[in-house]
């Protein structure tokens, strides 16, 4: 259990120390200043007040952020290798731009993000399918 704490304290030290040449110390101060402050209302609420955290709508949240995630880094990251030249681009003329969601007019970045977006929804559609027919096979028996 120590190795796994210690691992996300670096990983949470390497990602600091990535992120802070590219952004304003004030802002990078917000940020932290923001998380400690959520966290602390959380752990109070937990520890305190006792309040029981809803694990399935977290879990649900946290799938869709990580999954959000995923998405927009694999297309904001391709978009800057072909910014940076390293990565051909083949455009995509009637295709808007989103940065918010990483798409960009291009098929190099469209194309993972597609097959991203498809595995998303069949891993979706197949855990339905599979809860469906479970709850069916209790209801029988």
């Amino acid at each position: 259990a120590m190795m796994a704490i210690f691992r996300e304290g670096a990983e949470t030290a390497v990602f600091y120390l990535g992120i802070a040449p590219a952004i304003a110390l004030q802002d990078l101060l917000l940020g932290i200043g923001a998380g400690v402050a959520v966290l602390a209302v959380a752990a109070w609420l937990i520890l305190v007040a006792g309040v029981k955290l809803p694990l399935r709508l977290f879990f649900q949240v946290a799938g869709i952020l990580v999954f959000y995630l995923g998405f927009k880094f694999v297309g904001t990251g391709i978009h800057a290798l072909q910014v940076a030249g390293a990565v051909p681009t083949t455009p995509i003329p009637w295709l808007p731009a989103i940065p918010f969601f990483g798409i960009y007019p291009t098929v190099e970045s469209l194309l993972p993000q597609v097959i991203i977006l498809g595995a998303g929804i069949g891993l979706y559609v197949y855990g339905h399918v599979r809860q469906a027919a479970l709850t069916t096979e209790v209801q029988a028996a």
